[in-house]
């Protein structure tokens, strides 16, 4: 799995800029060309990629919303399209994800210390690190499929919200506030389809339209209705309805994670992560659509960030908000780690 870092990164549009350039050089991506948008205050880029005959655009770009008190005011944004993405059609519902998916690192202002991406080909891993020891993940491209479907395209980063609520995080590391992250999940926007910046996945593509693609974290009925989660990444999913949704709170981290690593051999496992889709006629019932091969959960109760373990994984924490409501954390015991072969 290829792998690069820099250091002392200037801006988020260097940041995306860089991600861009490293998945059209090593994962198979095609550039777009990126265009300026609102008057040539920013950049678009713009990425494809078909696989299995479909042919699926990305664009990324960032976004300052200071005036916006839901999500980290300064963020990374991404969506797929079925289109071309211009400045014209980059929101139109119809053609592509219903929201964009977003990357928060609240506010924070540049430079950044440091950034390290990562791909096995099929999926691309990135991760600013926003400040020394902070760290904010971002994703996309294709998951490995468990059985034959149109799709199989996603993008999902690591955010959080400002206020309280159903729709927020809950108990990520010891329930007293209202923190959040994710990567591959998105309890921030279970139960609330009408908060923003949630991942989503490509399935059955049936209409071309915002309907081909399924929420990570929460049922989205202007979507297909379904919701998606992960196991090995992140603490099990709640909604309003539900004390845990069963059909996706097997979530790893429920059952073992946090009983990890062991206090006889000081080792933590690494749990892969199985993406599950349920049916959106029931949520009782649920299947495995596929993987993400290369990127696992892991506790970093005993790790430090960029450890490497299991002789080539790099582990990183998550990122959540802190206790005082409006700073960016690590997220205690919650962490990814990235297979790094050259």
């Amino acid at each position: 799995m290829a792998f690069a870092t820099a250091s002392n990164i200037t801006s988020l549009d260097a940041f995306i800029s860089s991600f861009v350039a490293f998945a059209v050089a090593n994962a198979g991506f095609t550039n777009e060309s990126s265009i300026t948008i609102n008057g040539g205050a920013n950049n678009l880029y713009r990425i494809s990629k078909t696989v299995d005959t479909i042919k699926t655009y990305w664009w990324f770009t960032d976004d300052d919303i200071t005036s916006d008190n839901v999500f980290s005011a300064t963020r990374v944004l991404g969506r797929m399209m079925h289109v071309l993405p211009t400045e014209a059609n980059m929101e139109t519902l119809g053609d592509g994800q219903r929201y964009p998916s977003a990357m928060g690192i609240w506010d924070t202002s540049p430079n950044y210390t440091g950034s390290a991406f990562f791909t096995d080909g099929l999926s691309v891993f990135t991760l600013l690190e926003v400040t020394s020891g902070v760290f904010a993940h971002f994703s996309f491209g294709h998951i490995t499929k468990a059985s034959v479907f149109d799709g199989g395209a996603y993008v999902v980063g690591n955010n959080f919200q400002a206020v309280s609520g159903k729709a927020s995080w809950r108990n990520i590391v010891d329930g007293s506030h209202n923190s959040s992250s994710m990567v591959f999940g998105g309890r921030a926007n279970l139960g609330n389809s009408t908060i923003k910046a949630p991942g989503y996945v490509q399935f059955n593509l049936g209409g071309s339209d915002n309907k081909d693609f399924t929420k990570f974290g929460g049922e989205d009925h202007s979507s297909d209705g379904a919701e998606v989660g992960a196991s090995g990444t992140i603490p099990p999913n709640y909604n309003s309805a539900l004390t845990v949704n069963t059909s996706l709170g097997w979530s790893i981290w429920d059952l073992m994670a946090k009983n990890t690593p062991s206090e006889a051999t000081f080792r933590a496992p690494l749990f892969p992560t199985y993406i599950v889709r349920n049916n959106p006629a029931n949520i009782f019932q649920c299947q495995i659509i596929g993987h993400v091969p290369n990127v696992t959960g892991v506790n970093m109760k005993l790790l430090n960030n960029k450890d490497l373990v299991n002789t080539d994984w790099r582990v990183f924490s998550l990122a959540q908000k802190g206790t005082d409501g409006s700073s960016f954390t690590p997220a205690g015991e919650f962490g990814i780690a990235y297979r790094e072969i050259p």
